[in-house]
């Protein structure tokens, strides 16, 4: 393949991958600090990550850890 396709491919690859990963800021899954987002992984299986706080600017990010349950942020 030819330099100009295979940039192309990484760009669309790229690409793809952000588009993938996104999410609308009204789609989120918000809570306002760790102990509602521990209730919030207890209830919603599906979800490895929310934020916070619920209003104005995201500062934190939870994350479920592989092992169940424990906070990063």
């Amino acid at each position: 393949m030819s330099d100009k396709v295979e940039d192309t491919l990484a760009q669309l690859g790229a690409a793809f991958a952000v588009r993938d990963i996104m999410i609308r800021y009204e789609d989120l899954q918000l809570v306002d600090d760790e102990h509602e987002a521990r209730r919030f992984f207890e209830k919603q299986k599906d979800y490895d990550y929310t934020a916070a706080p619920k209003t104005g600017s995201i500062t934190t990010y939870f994350r479920r850890d592989e092992w169940g349950g424990r906070i990063a942020s």
